[in-house]
């Protein structure tokens, strides 16, 4: 997959900013993202490959190298709930919170005016205080979420592989961070 790496040209995280920030991390690789279609597709099954807990266990020198107490959510699918859990256990001021169904990927199937609603209530509801934040979430979830904040169109077109995605930024890196600083998109799909 390429990497698409997005920085801005004037703001960086820093430790004057870090506690306006939300770092949206993509779950590490699952099985499904190696054997899709799956048959009997279960959330159950669908956990980190030994790969996919190296590439959240490499996030842990970038969260570190902050001294601040970062608050962690996940969606509610196993692979993000298993990508928290390694987070937390390898930053040192870490507190994992409930996850969240509204977080969760639904693969383009929504209607983008109904995910709007989804994850604007979840920001308003669960993201009302200082950070840092780190939301374990899904490919799909953070694509749409960067249109939505860059107030960019939203549109589906059919990729090679018979997926559908979105024009210009076809895929997002398991165990990739995108972060924003006070709503502005600061990177996106940064692997460290």
């Amino acid at each position: 997959m390429n990497q698409i790496k997005q920085i801005s040209n004037n703001r960086t995280v820093s430790e004057f900013n870090i506690k306006n920030t939300v770092f949206l991390v993509r779950h590490g690789e699952c099985v499904s993202n190696i054997t899709w279609p799956m048959d009997n597709y279960t959330d159950e099954i669908d956990v980190l490959t030994e790969q996919g807990k190296s590439q959240i266990k490499n996030l842990l020198k970038y969260f570190n190298q902050f001294d601040v107490e970062y608050k962690i959510i996940s969606s509610t699918l196993t692979r993000a709930k298993e990508s928290a859990q390694i987070l937390n256990k390898g930053i040192p001021k870490s507190i994992v919170h409930e996850p969240d169904l509204r977080i969760v990927e639904k693969n383009h199937e929504e209607q983008i005016e109904n995910f709007n609603m989804r994850i604007d209530s979840f920001f308003n509801e669960r993201i009302s205080s200082n950070g840092p934040w780190i939301i374990v979430m899904h490919g799909h979830v953070i694509e749409a979420l960067m249109l939505q904040k860059l107030n960019a169109p939203y549109a589906l077109v059919e990729k090679d592989n018979n997926t559908l995605g979105i024009p210009g930024i076809w895929g997002i890196a398991n165990g990739s961070i995108s972060t924003f600083i006070d709503n502005n998109f600061i990177f996106f799909n940064f692997v460290p």
